[in-house]
């Protein structure tokens, strides 16, 4: 939901992306990519994939791809890198505490979507390095990029990393990330681009260090002007928010790890990154104290520049990933499924179509999207079941779904998993359910929904 008001957009300024950092940057040589192995590794990577690119856009002649690098060679020059729009979205109220977050889209196409090359070949080098293991302070890495990899894939991999005695699980996030990025982990992804001798590179040391930015509010009838500068933050709207996210995070990671005392410090770390967020598996000779771990953990972090807010946990069940939650599997392992109560609330009201006509067929894509990750649990796949709406050519619902998709929920445990996660039993779930369309609001969604919005370090088994 998008708020234009000049008190959403003030507020959003000054207490999220113009707020200076509750913490310095005081890492030093901390981009491991540079390092003459994993560099190596890096750029080979990324030059497959340009080539590869480079082959389709042969073959393809004029290709969108290519038409839109010669749209950026020829705009360059005249195109407003050190600018960008800014507007105020507010998330959907699912009953936790809204967040104003400033959305900055940039002045022009050409500033928006930089050489697309070059972009899909860094993510796609990104996504690679998950099957490089780093070591570094006797402690091996195993870094995922998990853009790209669906719930099975995800669940198959941590299912995999769990197996192992003497682990805990990490979950991070930064708090206001964005705006807690300095001129050192700026310069660390600047220092990337130039290595791989990417054109980008020019553009961004344009727009790094100093933007321009303005957002456009109504007051009443009216609209004002409200013009900001940032320095050294990162743009939501930027076309490497992505990926240069991800790759600090996981310098973090790194610096923050092979720094701990040696009794603290993990032998193996597995983790997956998303932006921000962080989860990830350590594997310890002997598992410490956990308090210790993060306190020492939340240290380091400090010293990087960020403000972790994180918890160690033991349990699994206890943990989320990029809005999805940990599920025991019936034959051992684990499922990554997206927080149910979450999608009781605000599912369909998430999602802003071009036009009424497309409702419908918006709803029951969701429908048919979500009907098998929830396989098994009643309570979700009535939901679903009611707010389907087939035409007349469509088949039967349950017999349409179950014969196009497998794995997902079907191999959840759903009653052990909602016991592991919740104070109300799995029983309360089979109540009354309405038969028409909405926002239901019962007292185990309820609690179910406040306890799925917990910060990590508040949840049960939290250290």
């Amino acid at each position: 939901m998008v708020a234009n008001c000049p008190h959403s957009v003030h507020n959003a300024l000054h207490s999220r992306h113009l707020l200076a950092p509750t913490n310095e940057c005081r890492a030093q040589g901390f981009n491991f990519f540079l390092q003459p192995k994993v560099f190596a590794f890096f750029k080979a990577c990324y030059d497959h994939h340009w080539s590869v690119i480079e082959e389709e856009a042969l073959y393809a002649g004029k290709s969108l791809v290519k038409r839109a690098a010669i749209n950026h060679s020829q705009a360059f020059d005249t195109c407003h890198c050190d600018r960008c729009t800014a507007f105020v979205k507010v998330e959907v109220n699912s009953g936790a505490a809204r967040k104003a977050r400033l959305i900055q889209a940039n002045v022009n196409e050409a500033t928006a979507y930089e050489n697309p090359r070059e972009y899909y070949a860094c993510l796609k080098a990104l996504a690679d390095f998950a099957t490089y293991e780093y070591t570094q302070e006797g402690v091996v890495f195993q870094l995922v990029y998990a853009g790209g990899m669906d719930h099975d894939q995800l669940s198959d991999l941590a299912s995999e990393w769990l197996a192992q005695p003497d682990i805990a699980i990490d979950e991070r996030d930064g708090k206001n990330w964005d705006a807690s990025m300095q001129r050192p982990m700026m310069q660390a992804i600047l220092d990337i681009y130039k290595a791989l001798h990417m054109q980008s590179h020019r553009s961004a040391s344009a727009r790094y260090p100093r933007v321009r930015g303005a957002a456009y509010p109504k007051d009443g009838f009216s609209r004002i002007v409200m013009k900001y500068v940032s320095c050294w933050k990162r743009l939501s709207g930027d076309w490497d928010t992505t990926f240069g996210n991800t790759a600090i995070s996981m310098m973090c990671c790194v610096f923050s790890v092979t720094n701990l005392p040696p009794h603290l410090r993990p032998t193996r770390v597995q983790a997956f990154f998303m932006g921000d967020d962080y989860w990830a598996v350590y594997k310890f000779r002997c598992v410490p104290d956990l308090k210790l771990l993060h306190q020492a953990l939340d240290h380091y972090d400090g010293v990087f520049g960020i403000t972790p807010e994180r918890a160690l946990f033991l349990d699994p069940c206890a943990t989320s990933f990029i809005s999805l939650s940990l599920w025991p599997r019936r034959c051992g392992g684990y499922q990554f499924v997206p927080k149910p109560a979450k999608q009781l609330r605000k599912l369909f009201w998430s999602h802003k179509v071009q036009s009424p006509r497309y409702v419908l067929a918006v709803r029951n894509g969701i429908c048919i999207n979500f009907y098998p990750v929830y396989q098994g649990f009643e309570m979700m796949q009535r939901f679903l079941k009611v707010h389907y709406t087939p035409s007349v050519a469509a088949r039967k619902f349950d017999h349409f779904y179950a014969g196009m998709f497998s794995g997902s929920g079907r191999d959840v445990d759903w009653p052990q998993g909602f016991s592991r996660k919740y104070t109300v039993p799995f029983e309360a779930t089979r109540f009354e359910f309405p038969t028409d369309l909405g926002v239901y609001h019962n007292p185990v969604v309820e609690v179910m929904l406040r306890e799925e919005s917990l910060d990590p370090i508040d949840r049960p088994g939290a250290w």
